[in-house]
Parts: C-alpha cells; sequence; structure tokens
C-alpha cells in the first residue's frame, strides 16, 4: 500500500540518526522543537532522505544499463525507481519550501481551527 511506503519514507531520517547515534554511543535527549536560532531550511529535516534518493538514482541508472545491456528486466529495478520516485517527493516539496521561505511567503495552507456544533 502507497500509505506504508509513504511512512516509512518520512520516518527514514529518524531512523537512520538514532542508528547512527547507538553505532556512536551517544545517548541524545528528543526534543519536540527545533532549536532557537537554527537555520530553517527544509533540508536540514531531510538530509537522510535526500541521500538515500541520489543512491537510489545512482543505482536505478546502474540497473536501467544492466538492463539496456543484457535485456533482462528486474523486478528490482522496479522496486528501485519506486522507492527513488517516493523519495523524490521529498526532494521538490523541499524545494518548493525553501523557495517559499527565501521569499519570506507565510504557509499556503494556515491551520485554523474552528469550533464545531455538537448535536445533544
Amino acid at each position: 500500500r502507497w500509505e506504508v511506503l509513504l511512512l516509512a519514507t518520512a520516518s527514514f531520517a529518524i531512523y537512520m540518526r538514532s542508528l547512527g547515534n547507538v553505532l556512536r554511543g551517544r545517548e541524545v535527549p528528543w526534543s519536540v522543537t527545533g532549536r532557537v536560532g537554527a537555520a530553517n531550511s527544509p533540508f536540514n529535516y531531510i538530509l537522510p532522505q535526500a541521500w538515500m534518493f541520489l543512491y537510489l538514482a545512482l543505482t536505478t541508472m546502474i540497473g536501467t544499463l544492466k538492463w539496456s545491456w543484457t535485456g533482462e528486466a528486474s523486478i528490482a529495478l522496479v522496486w528501485n525507481v519506486i522507492n527513488m520516485t517516493a523519495f523524490g517527493v521529498f526532494i521538490v516539496l523541499a524545494f518548493q519550501e525553501s523557495r517559499r521561505l527565501r521569499r519570506g511567503e507565510e504557509a499556503s495552507h494556515p491551520i485554523a481551527a474552528s469550533p464545531v456544533p455538537v448535536a445533544a
């Protein structure tokens, strides 16, 4: 299902950062808010996804070359393209958000809660 792929792609950065901290033996406190004064680029939040997109793009090119040389398609290549597309959506959205932040624009869809009457 596409929802599972999207959720796995979105949480990928958290799991990669956690794995890196475990391998280095660091205990890092988790914070739900950002640091004050930190640079606010969307790519600060999706750096692991960006690296994985580049890796998938490279392996997709290699898989495509193999397919053209041998004439044998692979289901792994199809799955690679699907994953690369999911990561690519994150990259495109990050570019759009970065451009919007540079222009100083507000959020395109502000979140506003309005009360809804409930029938008793």
